[in-house]
C-alpha cells in the first residue's frame, strides 16, 4: 500500500472561512439552512459520505473526483482552533472513513462487499495509511470508545427494524499488521441472542447492551421485555435497568448512547395510533453506576424527528422529513420543549434540482462536544450537468439553532 500524500497543509482559508455567503435558492429539501454568517467552514464532498470528527475541535470531510487515470480520493481535515485545513491524499484502495480517534491518529474504514451495503470489511487504519488492521466483516458499526480501541459491530440476517442476528465486541492494539485482535460475542452473562444494542463511553471505561428478558426475539425493542445493563468494560456484572421503568410512556426503544457523562436513552410512544412521540431519558454515568435517571415525553413525531445528542439547553434534534414541503433541520430544544417545527425546517420558495431524487443517509454530524455541527449545506445537481450530484458541508455552531 503505498504512502497517503499530505498536500495543502495548515493553509489558512480565506473565502472559506468565515465570509461564507448565505445558502443562495433555490434549495432541496436535502439541504440544512446555514444561517448567514454562521459558516466557519465550507468544504465540497463527494455525495453518500458524511464526515466524521477526530475529537471536538477537527472534522474530517471526505471528498474524491473521477479523473482519466482513475479515481483520486482525499480527506480534508479543518481545525476549528486554527482556522486551517489540510488534505490528505488517500491510497485508492482505501475504505471509506467511518470513525476517527480523538487525536487524529487513526481512522476506522470499511470496503462494502456488496452494492447493498450489507456486509463490509471493516479495518483500523494509521493516519498516514502505512498501517492496516483487519478487525472483521460485518454488516453495520454501532459504537467505538474515542481512542478506537474497542468497537461494537451488528452482524443482521434480516431488514432493519426486523432486527435478528448478533453483536460483536472487538477490541485492537492498534493499527499494525501484527496487532492483536480479539472478537466476542459475549456480553457479560447475557447470552449473545438476547443483545441486540450496545454502547461503548467515549473514554471507553464503561458499557452498556440491552438484554432480551423473554424468549420471543420478535421483542427485541419492546420496553416491558429489555433490561440495559450499565457495567465497567470487561466485567461480567453490572447494573440493570427496566427499560419500561427508564422510558416511562414509551412503546418501543429506539436507541441508546453515552453523551458527555450521561446515558442517553431514547424511545418512542404510539399516541392513540396517531401520533409516534419521541421519549428521552438520561442518566448521570459519572461511574458505571446510573443516577438521577429522568424521562421527558417531547411533542416530536418520532418517525420525521431523531435525537443526535445533548446539548446546553436540551437534546438537539435533527429533522428527517424531507417531503410535503418540509426540509432536513437541526434545533436545540430547552428540555425538548417544542411543539412546533422551527421556520428552518419548512421549504420556502422553489426547489433546486436533484438528479434521481436520491436521498442522502446522513444529514448533520455533531462533534464530540456538541458544540458544533458539520451540516449538508448543499445537495443538488449543477446547472451543467443534470446526471450528476454536488455536496458541501458547512460546519456551525450548534448555539446558531437553538430555539427560544
Amino acid at each position: 500500500m503505498r504512502k497517503a500524500r499530505v498536500v495543502s497543509a495548515s493553509i489558512a482559508l480565506t473565502v472559506a472561512i468565515g465570509t461564507a455567503a448565505a445558502q443562495e435558492k433555490p434549495v432541496t429539501s436535502f439541504e440544512v439552512q446555514v444561517p448567514e454568517g454562521a459558516a466557519l467552514f465550507r468544504s465540497d464532498a463527494s455525495p453518500g459520505y458524511p464526515p466524521v470528527w477526530c475529537g471536538p475541535n477537527i472534522v474530517a470531510i471526505p471528498g474524491g473526483e473521477v479523473l482519466a487515470t482513475g479515481v483520486r480520493r482525499w480527506i480534508r481535515y479543518f481545525d476549528l482552533e486554527r482556522r486551517t485545513f489540510a488534505d490528505e491524499v488517500l491510497d485508492d484502495k482505501e475504505g471509506a472513513i467511518v470513525a476517527c480517534s480523538v487525536d487524529g491518529s487513526k481512522r476506522l474504514t470499511v470496503i462494502w462487499e456488496t452494492d447493498a451495503q450489507t456486509v463490509g470489511e471493516f479495518s483500523l487504519v494509521s493516519a498516514d495509511s502505512k498501517r492496516t488492521t483487519k478487525l472483521l466483516d460485518a454488516t453495520a458499526f454501532l459504537s467505538a470508545d474515542g481512542n478506537l480501541r474497542t468497537f461494537v459491530f451488528a452482524d443482521r440476517t434480516a431488514t432493519w427494524p426486523n432486527w435478528s442476528g448478533t453483536l460483536q465486541l472487538v477490541t485492537a492494539g492498534g493499527p499494525a499488521p501484527n496487532s492483536d485482535v480479539s472478537r466476542t460475542q459475549k456480553f457479560g452473562n447475557a447470552a449473545p441472542a438476547s443483545v441486540s444494542i450496545a454502547s461503548i463511553s467515549p473514554d471507553g471505561d464503561i458499557i452498556a447492551y440491552s438484554v432480551r428478558t423473554v424468549a420471543d426475539p420478535s421483542r427485541w425493542d419492546d420496553p416491558s421485555a429489555l433490561d440495559i445493563v450499565i457495567s465497567p468494560f470487561g466485567q461480567q456484572t453490572g447494573v440493570r435497568l427496566a427499560v419500561d421503568e427508564l422510558l416511562k410512556g414509551a412503546d418501543k426503544l429506539k436507541s441508546f448512547s453515552f453523551d458527555h457523562d450521561k446515558l442517553m436513552v431514547v424511545g418512542k410512544s404510539d399516541d392513540n395510533k396517531l401520533v409516534v412521540k419521541l421519549v428521552v431519558a438520561t442518566c448521570s454515568v459519572k461511574t458505571s453506576t446510573p443516577r438521577n435517571c429522568r424521562s421527558a415525553l417531547t411533542e416530536l413525531d418520532a418517525d420525521k424527528v431523531s435525537v443526535l445528542g445533548l446539548g446546553e439547553t436540551g437534546p438537539i434534534f435533527g429533522n428527517i422529513d424531507y417531503s410535503g414541503g418540509s426540509r432536513v433541520c437541526i434545533f436545540e430544544s430547552p428540555e425538548g420543549k417544542l411543539r412546533d417545527m422551527p421556520s428552518s425546517c419548512r421549504m420556502e420558495g422553489p426547489s433546486a434540482r436533484v438528479y434521481g431524487q436520491y436521498a442522502p443517509d446522513v444529514f448533520f454530524v455533531l462533534s464530540p462536544d456538541r458544540r458544533h455541527a458539520a451540516v449538508l449545506s448543499k445537495y443538488r445537481a449543477p446547472p451543467n450537468d443534470r446526471m450528476a450530484t454536488v455536496s458541501e458541508w458547512a460546519v456551525v455552531p450548534v448555539a446558531r439553532y437553538r430555539t427560544r
